[in-house]
């Protein structure tokens, strides 16, 4: 084990260009076991360390794709709404909406559409080797892209259960006129998960470099490298979904536009309206968005993603801190 640790140790420092004198590889002597306590520290036990990096990748999962699923809800709902009032852009003002809301429809209002929504990130899952660190050629990366943009049917019901409200059963359209074609949404959406990617790729990158620069500074802080990536992650998250805000709330507009999507009112938490749009496409849905609502129509509801992220962010350094 000590071997390997150094052979990895030794071979990301040849590939970053360079290396530490305390990443250097040493010689392993069994009359110097008792002396390891600083490895011991820092690097842990194999087994302990395996049942840590379980335990987290769980918690992680869990708050990624589960405890964040009422927050995207208010999030959606709050982003296809082209006529409200108030745009919720710190968590605050949805505090008193998330007590009307679960006053009168109960706690599955914040759960609607969490089914389907698995699926979506599911096949996402399935799909998402990533390319621009290096697992799959780049041919592949795009043809699993165009597959999952080929599902945008999907999300689109996926979006409508989501945002639908319980107080009204879904009407579907009958005419479809006004309708935006999924072949028209399909190069769109397609550039921005591939910018999306390669966005997320390069912070993550950058993010990594700091942390670990930090950590060989100071060694006797945040020694696992999981730790780290999970750091960075969460950092390259966050920073990806600020910067792609904009463009998901053009797209969830025009995927739900005429499909006879009845929402709930989040000015006030207690009635409900329906979605009743009429763009003709991705610039003149940008155009609209810019003339009635302004700038910072593009990131209404963005004070639900702060509460997600809060929520995540709390939830990972609670994990850490009981593994550690």
């Amino acid at each position: 084990q000590w071997q390997q640790y150094e052979e990895e140790r030794f071979y990301q420092g040849i590939i970053r260009g360079g290396y530490y004198h305390e990443e250097l590889p040493r010689v392993y002597n069994e009359r110097r076991r008792n002396d390891n306590v600083v490895y011991d520290y820092c690097y842990g036990n194999s087994y302990t360390s395996k049942y840590e990096s379980k335990g987290l990748s769980g918690l992680s999962w869990i708050a990624d794709n589960v405890l964040s699923h009422p927050f995207i809800v208010l999030r959606q709902q709050c982003q296809v709404n082209i006529v409200s009032r108030r745009f919720h852009l710190l968590p605050f003002s949805l505090v008193p909406i998330i007590i009307q809301l679960y006053c009168r429809q109960g706690h599955k209002t914040f759960w609607k559409g969490f089914g389907c929504s698995l699926i979506c990130k599911g096949i996402a899952w399935i799909l998402g080797k990533p390319i621009f660190s290096g697992e799959t050629s780049i041919a592949g990366y795009i043809i699993s892209k165009c597959i999952d943009a080929a599902t945008l049917g999907l999300k689109r019901d996926c979006l409508i259960s989501t945002v639908g409200s319980l107080l009204v059963p879904y009407i579907s359209s009958t005419s479809h006129r006004r309708q935006i074609s999924l072949k028209s949404l399909f190069f769109p959406y397609l550039c921005v998960e591939v910018a999306k990617d390669a966005f997320r790729s390069r912070v993550k990158s950058f993010t990594l470099a700091i942390l670990r620069n930090n950590r060989i500074s100071a060694p006797w802080e945040n020694c696992e490298n999981q730790k780290l990536e999970m750091r960075s992650d969460l950092i390259s998250r966050i920073i990806t979904e600020v910067a792609f805000y904009p463009m998901e709330t053009v797209l969830h507009r025009l995927l739900l536009q005429d499909t006879g999507t009845i929402i709930d009112n989040l000015d006030n938490g207690k009635t409900v309206q329906p979605i009743l749009t009429y763009f003709q496409g991705v610039k003149h849905c940008y155009s609209t968005i810019i003339n009635m609502e302004g700038y910072t129509g593009f990131y209404k509801g963005f004070g639900a993603l702060i509460m997600q992220f809060s929520v995540h962010t709390v939830i990972l350094k609670l994990g850490m801190l009981l593994y550690t």
